[in-house]
Parts: structure tokens; sequence; C-alpha cells
């Protein structure tokens, strides 16, 4: 099951099926020598399928076969061995990005890579110690998935009086501090995150404290997910590289990896 939510999710986002046909398959036939261990050439194989197959189930084994053998050397994603949904969705883009920009350069600037042009945010982490006065130079990255902890989901006071964007912003931020580096301060501070840009597809990742989550506590979770995030919740400066919407209209995917259990939420 931790395949198909993958698969499922980027199959139901029409942004990336868009420029996946258009900018990557169409070039990568061409360059591609990888034969059935090539992950773009899988969920090609696999939206094929989806779009003209008459059958009543497509088990997705070409993509199985490529991710075992793409990561065999790391022990991951094996024939018959279950993995985390969220992580195998991460390490498609990623294969995709590879694909496209083999040199891995940081940030990526590559016009056509999908996977940094519509899943990549760009974010700014800053430290200025209001004790001292101290600041560091910023430390700038781009983030696919924003992985956020349950405990700090749920554990937010008054949770259910704030907005969903607001709680997963607190959530994302709780737990991150830094030690002042003056010598005379040494105080404990919060590292501030900034997001520099905000991507055409936000994915969320939850983090679980246990393998073995209650019912009660699944579904407590979530309740606590909404249909909507307003991007003005979302510290960020005020002037960015682009201009984005207020909102996105829905969370555009989402993988929520309960204990052996995978749940997808995506938007069309």
């Amino acid at each position: 099951c931790f395949l198909n939510s993958s698969i499922q999710i980027l199959w139901h986002l029409d942004v990336f099926r868009r420029s996946f046909r258009h900018v990557h398959v169409e070039s990568h036939r061409k360059e591609c020598h990888r034969g059935k261990s090539c992950v773009v050439c899988s969920l090609e194989i696999i939206f094929t399928q989806y779009q003209h197959s008459e059958a009543t189930a497509l088990p997705p084994d070409s993509m199985r076969r490529a991710l075992a053998q793409t990561y065999e050397n790391e022990s991951r994603f094996q024939l018959g061995v279950m993995d985390d949904g969220a992580e195998c969705y991460e390490h498609i883009l990623s294969c995709i990005h590879g694909h496209v920009n083999p040199s891995d350069e940081d940030p990526c600037t590559t016009p056509y890579c999908i996977t940094h042009r519509k899943f990549a945010a760009t974010i700014e982490e800053k430290f200025d110690c209001p004790h001292c006065g101290s600041t560091t130079e910023p430390f700038v990255y781009a983030q696919i998935i924003n992985y956020v902890s349950v405990l700090a989901l749920i554990g937010q006071p008054n949770e259910r009086r704030i907005s969903f964007g607001a709680n997963l912003y607190k959530s994302g931020s709780t737990g991150q501090y830094q030690v002042c580096q003056n010598i005379s301060c040494r105080q404990l501070v919060g590292i501030q995150k900034t997001a520099l840009t905000h991507p055409d597809i936000l994915s969320i990742g939850l983090i679980w404290d246990t393998d073995s989550a209650s019912v009660e506590h699944v579904s407590q979770v979530l309740s606590m997910i909404d249909t909507r995030i307003r991007l003005s919740e979302v510290p960020r400066p005020p002037c960015g590289d682009r201009p984005t919407p207020d909102s996105f209209p829905h969370p555009r995917s989402s993988t929520v990896r309960a204990p052996k259990t995978t749940i997808t939420f995506s938007s069309p």
C-alpha cells in the first residue's frame, strides 16, 4: 500500500501529470539506458495503464522492481518488504529530479525540473537571539515535503481555535532550538523559519511517535486536517520572488503514514 499511495497521489495531481507527460517523458525516452530499473520509465508505464487499461486492478510491479534495483545498495524498497509511504513518495520525486539534473546542484535551478518547480518550497532558517542580539547567516534550502510531528500537531494549545495552516506552522517549529553562539549569553533560542517561495503542490508528511497508535489517536489526527491552508498564515518576506495566491483551495497532497497503514489525500 505504501507504493500505491505514492503513485495515486501523483496521478491525481493534474499539474504534475501534465508536466510529467509533456516535459519529462518525451525527452527522457531518447536518453534513458537504465531499462527496467528506471523509475521515470516505470512511472510512465503505470500512468499509461491508468489512462488506457480496462483492467479492474493495476499492480505497480514495474515501479516496485525499479525502486528495488535503484536503492538496492541502501536496502530500501526491496521486494516483499514493507516500507514508508512518505519516503517512497519523496524518493520517486528525487529520482525524477536526478534524471533531469544529474549534477544534483543545490538549489536546483533547472527550469524544467518538475520536482523543484512544482513541489519544492524555498525555506530560510535564521537565528536571532533576543537576549544579546547575536545573529547568524541565513541557511536557505529546498523542502519537498513538510514533515510535522503528530505529537506537536495535536499538542498545540487551543489547537481547535486556530486554523489548520497556523497549527501546521507552529507544529513544524516546535522543538527546534539552538544555543546562542555568544559565549557570554548561551541562551536557548528558537530557530526562525521563513518561506521564501511557496510550491504549486504542498506535500505534508506526518511523523508518528508510535507504531501501535489507537483508533482514537488516528481519528484525532485526521480530524485536525482541514481542506484549506491560507498562505498568509505562513511567515514569509513582504516581497517574495513571485506572486502567490492567498490560499490553497485544498492541500494538494498529503501522505499520512499511520502504524501499518498509509492514508493519502490529494486534490486534482
